[in-house]
């Protein structure tokens, strides 16, 4: 009697029949997998696919990234050129507080700018250091990293920045201070920012008393490399703002003390 039941069990296993989504169906024609295997369950061969992607498949998935690439990277390399744009005109932001600091200590007059000055050196001229060490000595207990932070500076140098002293040279016939009361329009004369002039990168004295230092409609030619903030660069004024230029703008740039005028 037991003997026969374990057969009728072992019968009904072996006939039981499963689909590919798992229902019983008796009628299928189909294979049975052999006894000794774990499962005994029977499939139809002719439902079963094998597994991946055909040519086609693959083909239409890689053209698919491929457009996706190109919408995209240059969305993101823009992106990191904001990014780069942004945290230059912070740092030149900071630098114009320091600038003006050092005015309120001294009756509105700014650092004098020199000639060719390396760091610690002294000018033979004007008998000073650079107008960045000046600076540095005077408000940031001499640290100078706040003249290399420009991250989109196209030259290995510490010093990135310049400083606008045009209407003081052009006041006094050479090498002068700028004296801050003077100016007619702070808001629109150019005080500092970024430069796209070649310097020598050892020179911690740029300025642009005899050469213009940012040129943004002429840099082709001459000692000027492209700017290098999405076309344009960031100038600071001397009210305290930082603005981003990709042309001179004769309504909102000046480099005179009464009246406003281009660099020439």
């Amino acid at each position: 009697m037991r003997q026969g039941y374990r057969r009728n069990r072992m019968f009904a296993r072996r006939s039981t029949i499963f689909d590919l989504e798992g229902r019983m169906d008796a009628e299928w024609p189909c294979i049975a997998i052999p006894s000794d295997c774990r499962s005994k369950i029977v499939l139809r061969r002719s439902n079963i696919r094998p597994a991946g992607f055909t040519l086609v498949e693959l083909l239409v998935v890689v053209s698919i990234i491929a457009l996706l690439l190109g919408i995209l990277l240059p969305a993101l390399s823009g992106a990191r050129e904001v990014a780069k744009q942004t945290t230059c005109a912070a740092q030149i932001r900071q630098m114009g507080l320091a600038l003006e600091s050092f005015a309120n200590e001294r009756n509105n007059w700014y650092p004098m700018a020199g000639a060719h000055i390396v760091w610690d050196a002294i000018d033979p001229v004007t008998k000073r250091k650079s107008w960045m060490q000046q600076l540095a000595d005077s408000q940031l207990q001499g640290h100078k990293d706040i003249f290399s932070d420009c991250p989109s500076y196209p030259e290995e140098s510490d010093y990135h920045f310049f400083l606008g002293a045009r209407a003081a040279y052009l006041d006094k016939g050479g090498f002068a201070p700028l004296f801050r009361n003077r100016l007619k329009f702070p808001v629109a004369y150019v005080l500092s920012g970024d430069l796209n002039r070649k310097f020598d990168v050892e020179d911690a004295d740029k300025d642009d008393y005899t050469q213009s230092c940012v040129e943004l409609d002429n840099h082709t030619t001459g000692p000027y490399w492209q700017p290098h903030h999405n076309d344009g660069l960031n100038i600071l004024f001397a009210d305290g703002h930082v603005a981003h230029h990709t042309r001179f703008d004769a309504s909102a740039m000046t480099y005179r003390y009464r009246k406003m005028e281009a660099w020439e």
